[in-house]
């Protein structure tokens, strides 16, 4: 059941930390709410999509590295090999 109900927390969540943003915006630019929450909400977005995709690319570098660090050492270890 709580499966269930975490899209909707995670919405709140989001809900409540772009607020501030959306009502700083709208005043300083002079946009509707509607168009400066769906900006912000673009931009928030593409700020997380990019922190992923560059922890994932992070992740997969470090990896590659790790595995020629652990060939290196098994050779050394077991030249015959």
């Amino acid at each position: 059941m709580a499966v269930f109900y975490m899209p909707f927390l995670i919405a709140f969540i989001i809900a409540l930390m772009v607020e501030p943003v959306v009502k700083w915006f709208s005043k300083k630019t002079n946009i509707q709410r509607k168009p400066s929450a769906i900006l912000v909400l673009i931009i928030v977005f593409g700020i997380i999509v990019g922190l992923l995709a560059w922890g994932i690319v992070s992740l997969i570098d470090e990896g590659a590295n790790l595995l020629k660090m652990l060939n290196d050492s098994v050779r050394r270890w077991l030249p015959d090999i």
